[in-house]
């Protein structure tokens, strides 16, 4: 199962988004779906995960981001069942820079950005707004980013990624 949590234009399935952010559970060994004209960036949400790509083997490790192209052959294996954070951006005409913050931080645009709390909490605060709390498993989206957008979090051991996603003009 895979659940969205952003995409352009809003709700696009695979087939037709320029990009694509969404976590998916991972309950077995098995072929990945071909998502030709996808860039792919996956980022494990736990230990355990092996990617077979066109026939070469990657161990991934958890909390680390691994690219690659949604048109090669790719298959996984899996220690026991997880989660994974996908980031898909159309060949061309998208692009994405995946963020991986333990503290607090700050990012300025152009483009659109998701902030996606896998552990813990944050607070965001948008420009000189008030600042939102983000809890795990939520993320903040902010689809034109014309202010920085700050963040910090609300436990020692909070986790997010960030997603800046670029319009090829």
């Amino acid at each position: 199962m895979t659940a969205a949590i952003a995409a352009e234009p809003e709700g696009a399935s695979f087939d037709d988004c320029l990009w694509r952010v969404d976590v998916s559970d991972i309950g077995r060994a098995g072929p990945f779906s071909h998502l030709a004209g996808l860039d792919r960036t996956l980022v494990p949400l736990a230990s355990g995960l092996a990617l077979t790509i066109d026939g070469v083997r990657h161990e991934l490790a958890p909390f680390e981001p691994f690219a690659f192209s949604g048109d090669s052959a790719t298959s996984c294996e899996i220690a026991g069942p997880m989660q994974a954070f996908n980031v898909l951006t159309r060949r061309g005409k998208a692009t994405a820079s995946l963020g991986r913050w333990p503290g607090a931080g700050r990012i300025a645009g152009p483009g659109a950005l998701v902030f996606h709390v896998v552990r813990g909490g944050f607070s965001v605060v948008e420009g000189g707004g008030r600042p939102s709390q983000i809890e795990a498993g939520s993320a903040a989206i902010v689809r034109s980013l014309d202010q920085p957008v700050a963040f910090e979090p609300t436990a020692a051991w909070s986790l997010a990624f960030s997603v800046l996603i670029g319009v090829v003009r």
